[in-house]
């Protein structure tokens, strides 16, 4: 899309830069509009915000003042574990993130509920033993693997929150020579570059329509600040590979 506008981006790693940001609006007359991206907004955030007239998109959060883009995270756990079921497996883990940042969203959490859901009803429970979450840490999660490998009855199928965490159960899958997916089926979530790369089946949830999108809704309300709030939803699909 080509505009006169230049991208800035700005990486928040704490509340207080958070809020250090969003002091800033008001002094600062050099920003034309803003796209919020997997951080929650108290209400006090969205008024400071709209109070400022700056026209502000969501990617993975909605709040009534904006508009915004959203995955079901709930039920890509459940299109994880209904795939995976179709497949054949009935024993399976799950790796995910624990000690997320208190100021970012907990996707992980949701996918993991969903996950669960859809193997209790199958009645394929998945207990604690075959439930690993680690900060997003590439050794932590090849442990996690090893240990889940350790098992008397180790995992027939690992679904992992992110392509990154597949990365690392495959890695560890290697280091035990085992066949994939013969041994282990190993599938991860977001569709990133590098799981096509490693032939990884994974679910996409279409992160370059997520962020093309979020520049057409910003484009457009700068354009018409009166235009109707909108709420995007969009699919997750599975990108079938090698993994599986």
């Amino acid at each position: 899309m080509g505009s006169d506008y230049e991208l800035i981006v700005y990486a928040v790693e704490s509340l207080a830069q958070l809020r250090s940001y969003l002091d800033m609006l008001p002094i600062s007359r050099r920003i034309d509009g803003l796209i919020i991206m997997s951080l929650p907004l108290t209400n006090g955030d969205a008024e400071r915000i709209r109070d400022n007239h700056l026209q502000t998109i969501l990617i993975e959060y909605n709040h009534p003042f904006f508009s915004s883009i959203e995955i079901d995270n709930e039920n890509g756990g459940r299109l994880a574990a209904e795939y995976l079921l179709k497949k054949g497996y009935r024993r399976m883990a799950f790796i995910g993130e624990a000690g997320e940042p208190p100021y970012s969203l907990h996707p992980s959490t949701y996918r993991l509920a969903g996950f669960r859901q859809i193997l209790s009803e199958a009645g394929t429970a998945l207990t604690e033993e075959y439930i690993g979450l680690n900060p997003l840490d590439m050794w932590r999660v090849i442990k996690q693997t090893h240990q889940f490998l350790d098992l008397p009855k180790p995992p027939e199928a690992i679904f992992a929150c992110s392509d990154i965490q597949a990365a690392g159960v495959l890695k560890a899958t290697r280091e035990r020579g085992l066949k994939i997916p013969d041994d282990l089926a190993v599938l991860g979530f977001d569709n990133i570059d590098l799981a096509d790369y490693m032939e990884l089946t994974t679910i996409d949830q279409a992160l370059d329509e997520s962020g093309r999108t979020s520049v057409e809704l910003l484009m457009a309300r700068m354009a018409d600040p009166e235009r109707p709030l909108q709420n995007i939803k969009l699919q997750l699909s599975v990108i079938e590979r090698s993994t599986v």
